[in-house]
């Protein structure tokens, strides 16, 4: 198998390297993850999208700045796994912004979310858990 190439945590290969890879590979394993380790550590967490609509689609991983000035759906992914990570800006100091759950429960609840007037311009961070608790908010 070859060697990915990369600069953030998704673009490595948890299968990588295979047991059929040669040892002289393995160097080029440990450097590749010192590189995205070294990128990732110097900026966010995340990839960032802007969206400027009043809907957009969440991707794991992703952190979605929104900037409407009116209230924004943000819909949550379809089929998480468990430890997805999705990233949230309102950008427009309202109380009407909601997740939208997708299918899948927003802390353990099977409705939409309405975000309080407290989470505009700051970074919410949702952790996708299981089926039955769904997306929870991660605390810092």
């Amino acid at each position: 198998m070859g060697l990915e190439t990369g600069t953030k945590w998704s673009d490595l290969v948890t299968t990588n390297p295979t047991s059929s890879d040669p040892r002289s590979q393995g160097d080029d394993h440990l450097r590749l993850i010192k590189t995205v380790a070294v990128t990732m550590s110097t900026k966010s967490l995340y990839d960032t999208v802007t969206n400027t609509g009043t809907s957009a689609t969440a991707t794991a991983g992703v952190l979605q700045i929104c900037t409407n000035a009116s209230p924004v759906t943000l819909t949550m992914p379809a089929n998480p796994t468990a430890g997805d990570l999705v990233g949230a800006v309102f950008t427009n100091n309202g109380t009407s912004n909601v997740l939208a759950r997708n299918s899948q429960p927003i802390q353990s609840a099977a409705s939409d979310k309405t975000l309080s007037a407290y989470v505009a311009n700051s970074i919410t961070t949702w952790r996708y858990v299981d089926a039955t608790r769904g997306w929870l908010p991660e605390q810092y």
